[in-house]
């Protein structure tokens, strides 16, 4: 390999005048000046005269504009620059001046390098460390400030993890470029995914910054709090006691077609006997009064301590190999990163049955060792099985583990082994499997990989499957993504003894498909254009289906998918898919047929609308349904369903029904499915409810499915586990200045409150807001000192400090006082050498009263702000960037009325220019 450099040269010629600077190469460091000298000489045997024919920006001492020079004279001229980020990113490297000769019009140009002596420094960090998600809409907006403090632009890119899941962020996340010295202020928004607010709690967002290499540059972090006026602690909501401080009673009677009916008893609920153990019970009994027979199912009972756990009744867990009966499970946990599980299981759903005779299933005797540390996790299982109305002996080995990788990456690997024999004859069979998931999310493209295999006789839940999966997708813009999708699912299992209801039934699948998504926030549209081929590759014949020998269909569709967010809580999409159907069904009357398939959903506050209209087969299995039926009749399907939801009483009643009325060509024709759900909270815990399902069928005589359900139910929730507390606060608004909540004054709704222990290091813990009663709800509190905030009042304030020493349960009316208001702007001044205009927005402005209370605000993109303040002095100031910025008239002193709003003005100097100018 050769390598040919091309040298910048310091001088040009043009017909005996030449120019270079004495310096061919400056080093310089950003918002400090360098100087250079360039020198001039006329070879020539006549006068000449040289017009500047180049300007460069930042220059503090110019060169002359008219260089006349005598034959064989020469001249040096000095030259000074602010190297500035207009400078540094505009030159190219370098600085290149041109002149213009008179008298023939040719130019004569000199060029010298620039190099700074400073890397790039990327800072990020966020205005509001602490976001609250909205309680109405489930959203959360926060804004990141990214600054550029080198020399050169940089490409970032931003990558957002969040911890626990929960939230998403709906805002795309794209990479920007962040010029040299220049600011930028990105808005985000987040999206609450469970609409489940019994209890609040709070999500960590780390914001990393990178280059393009995937070099990290900066990280931030944000805390975004689900407020609601009931909060348990964190520790108590994520850790040992989730779902653990709620116990649950349910007695109900049902009634189907007035010829079958039975009472259900459920429970289900944990117990903290102490600190380190917990006690968990499941129960579901049935008793058929008619039958006079009772049966339980999904009940166990589980004890956990930190060294062991303990768990009898019905067990339901997949080791890739399905657990669903009633035994035994043993844990013991050797460290915080290891543990050991034993299982003994008899495969049977019910625990007990005076109703039915059950099957005979498996006896499985399993363990497992599992490991966990730093986000990698790894499992390995050895099972053995004696299915007794088969005879089959099976022993069985898999493993799986999770790796936890760098960025937005993720691996998934899991592989098995297993040998299925039947003793009676001594036949014997082996499988293997294997598979992995990747996924792998930069900035712009979007990889995932799915893939398995496992053989025929392999035991796992995927017996016998080829599975591939895989996807690419590139983000051209935040609005618009290109992708591609190839699948492929082979389903070829084998059994020793095949007990499955339809034997040797398979619908396997091959698919290509492109698309393109267009993403409008409100509005998103995806088109994918694809070839899908299916094939049924065995024979099977029962009364409702016949397949006589395999079939096989291709197809070229087109689907187009629209989701439109309307506002006010109003959603609608749109799955439409259309395509053109070769067959090589002999029963059909048309093997090559064209076809729509249309799913629409409407739905809003109050009430909703689904629709399935279909004209022609869309799945292999449905066109054989259609030419059992009635091999000349055209297949379609139409569906209608209506829905209402809404809530009464102050969400104490709670009412939902449906109705769907479906039309088919084949089988039954038409059906009507009609269902309803009533639940009404009562006080102390206790509920209603009732439920009534109906399916009619008018093509046949007295076909009919009527069932109905009611219930009462009971919740018994404790307020705190061993060693903690409960504490409730109501806010009012103390009109007489007493102290006391009269009949006169007012409860305060909305206030944003925060308690936090003394010894606390994460303040947004424990924030919650008030309801309507201005009432608001801690429990699990550990016994400590509490201080009292109001991080967001709407212009209330507490009258004094508050704190609370929690030993015990505590009840608390807390008075809240108006406040005045402080109305302020910032305004940049002037300056000769500035060439770019401050970012105001983010700037955090603090308000100091007489007794050291604090209160801050951050400006808007005009440098705007405002704050609600007691009544009282306080001494005003701005943080700005010391290096850059400069506040000429700091630590403003007014006094804040209820009357009068008042208002401060703060001068922002740019502080690098301004010793700039002091140097000259």
């Amino acid at each position: 390999m050769i390598f040919i450099e091309f040298p910048f040269y310091s001088f040009s010629q043009s017909t005996g005048v030449s120019c270079s600077f004495i310096s061919d190469t400056v080093v310089v460091g950003y918002g400090q000046t360098f100087s250079n000298k360039i020198r001039f000489e006329n070879k020539t045997s006549q006068a000449i005269t040289l017009f500047q024919s180049t300007t460069t920006a930042d220059v503090l001492l110019k060169l002359p504009d008219t260089v006349r020079l005598n034959p064989g004279a020469s001249a040096t001229f000095p030259v000074k620059y602010f190297a500035s980020q207009a400078l540094l990113s505009g030159s190219a490297g370098g600085i290149k001046v041109g002149y213009t000769n008179q008298l023939n019009g040719q130019k004569v140009e000199a060029f010298f390098m620039v190099k700074v002596n400073q890397p790039n420094k990327i800072f990020i960090n966020l205005p509001e460390p602490i976001v609250y998600l909205n309680s109405v809409t489930g959203l959360a907006n926060f804004k990141l400030h990214c600054a550029n403090r080198g020399f050169s632009s940089v490409n970032v890119n931003l990558k957002l993890t969040i911890n626990p899941s929960g939230i998403q962020i709906v805002t795309p996340i794209r990479n920007i470029v962040l010029d040299a010295s220049s600011d930028q202020m990105i808005e985000f928004e987040a999206k609450l995914l469970s609409g489940n607010t019994n209890y609040s709690t709070n999500y960590n967002v780390t914001i990393e910054c990178t280059d393009d290499n995937g070099n990290s540059l900066a990280i931030a972090t944000l805390q975004i709090a689900e407020i609601g006026n009931n909060k348990r602690e964190q520790t108590a909501a994520t850790g040992q006691y989730f779902n653990q401080l709620s116990n649950t009673a349910e007695l109900s009677y049902t009634a189907i077609n007035r010829s079958y009916s039975f009472y259900s008893f459920l429970a289900n609920g944990n117990i903290a006997p102490n600190a380190d153990s917990h006690l968990g019970y499941n129960l579901n009994l049935n008793y058929y009064d008619k039958q006079h027979a009772l049966d339980g199912y999904n009940t166990w009972l589980n004890y956990n301590n930190k060294y062991f756990g303990v768990t009898v009744g019905n067990l339901m867990e997949s080791l890739d190999y399905s657990l669903f009966g009633r035994g035994a499970k043993a844990s013991v946990f050797l460290d915080q990163h290891n543990s050991v599980d034993l299982y003994y299981v008899q495969n049977s759903y019910v625990l007990f049955s005076q109703l039915l005779n059950q099957y005979p299933g498996s006896t499985i005797f399993a363990a497992s060792y599992n490991f966990i540390n730093a986000g990698n996790m790894a499992r390995v299982s050895l099972l053995y099985s004696h299915n007794p109305l088969t005879g089959v002996d099976t022993r069985f080995t898999n493993g799986y583990m999770h790796f936890a990788l760098k960025g937005n990456q993720r691996l998934d690997v899991k592989a098995g082994y297993s040998n299925e024999q039947e003793p009676s004859t001594g036949e014997s069979h082996n499988g293997v499997a294997g598979g992995f998931v990747y996924s792998y999310r930069p900035t712009r493209w979007d990889l995932s990989l799915n893939n398995y295999y496992s053989s025929a006789y392999y035991s796992g839940l995927q017996r016998g499957t080829t599975q591939l999966d895989n996807f690419l997708g590139y983000h051209f813009t935040p609005k618009t993504t290109l992708f591609g999708h190839y699948e492929l699912i082979k389903n070829s299992p084998k059994y020793l003894i095949d007990t499955l209801t339809i034997a040797g039934f398979y619908n396997n699948t091959l698919k290509y498909e492109l698309g393109l998504n267009l993403n409008f926030r409100a509005l998103n549209i995806t088109l994918h254009p694809y070839w899908y081929k299916q094939d049924i590759n065995q024979t099977y014949s029962t009364q409702y289906i016949q397949v006589n020998g395999p079939l096989s269909s291709k197809s070229i569709r087109t689907g187009l998918d629209i989701n439109y967010a309307l506002g006010r809580g109003q959603q609608l999409t749109a799955l439409t898919d259309f395509g053109y159907t070769r067959s090589d069904n002999p029963q059909l009357t048309n093997q090559h047929y064209t076809g729509f398939r249309i799913n629409t959903n409407y739905f809003n506050k109050w009430w909703g609308m689904s629709v399935l209209l279909q004209n022609a087969p869309y799945y292999l299995a449905e066109e054989i349904a259609t030419t059992y039926n009635n091999q000349k009749q055209r297949y379609h399907n139409y569906s209608f369903g209506p829905n209402v939801h809404f809530t009464a009483f102050n969400n104490k009643l709670s009412v939902s029904a449906n109705d769907y009325l479906n039309f088919t060509s084949y089988n039954i024709k038409r059906n009507n499915a009609l269902n309803g759900q009533v639940y009404y909270r009562v006080k102390g815990g206790w509920q209603l409810s009732g439920q009534v399902f109906y399916n009619t069928y008018p093509s046949y005589v007295n076909s009919y499915n009527l069932q109905t359900r009611v219930g009462i139910s009971k919740q018994f929730i404790r307020t705190s586990t061993p060693g903690t507390h409960s504490l409730q606060l109501q806010f009012f608004d103390d009109e007489n200045n007493d102290g006391i909540f009269n009949s006169n004054d007012k409860a305060i709704e909305g206030l944003v409150i925060n308690i936090a222990a003394e010894k606390s290091t994460n303040n947004s813990d424990l924030t919650t807001i008030s309801d309507k009663s201005g009432v608001v709800k801690y429990s699990n509190l550990q016994n400590a000192v509490y201080e009292l905030s109001v991080v967001r009042g709407n212009g209330w304030h507490l009258a004094q400090k508050l704190t609370v020493d929690l030993v015990h349960n505590q009840k608390m009316m807390i008075p809240l006082v108006r406040s005045g208001w402080l109305k302020g702007v910032i305004t940049p001044v002037k300056q000769e050498y500035t060439t770019s205009k401050p970012n105001l927005e983010g700037l955090r402005v603090v308000a100091v009263d007489d007794k050291n209370q604090t209160f801050t605000t951050l400006t808007n993109e005009f440098g705007e702000f405002e704050l609600a303040l007691p009544v009282n002095n306080y001494r005003i100031s701005v943080d700005v960037d010391n290096q850059k910025y400069s506040i000429s008239n700091p630590n403003q002193v007014v006094f804040i009325d209820q009357k009068v709003k008042k208002e401060v003005t703060f001068s922002l100097v740019d502080q690098a220019h301004k010793v700039i100018v002091k140097q000259f």
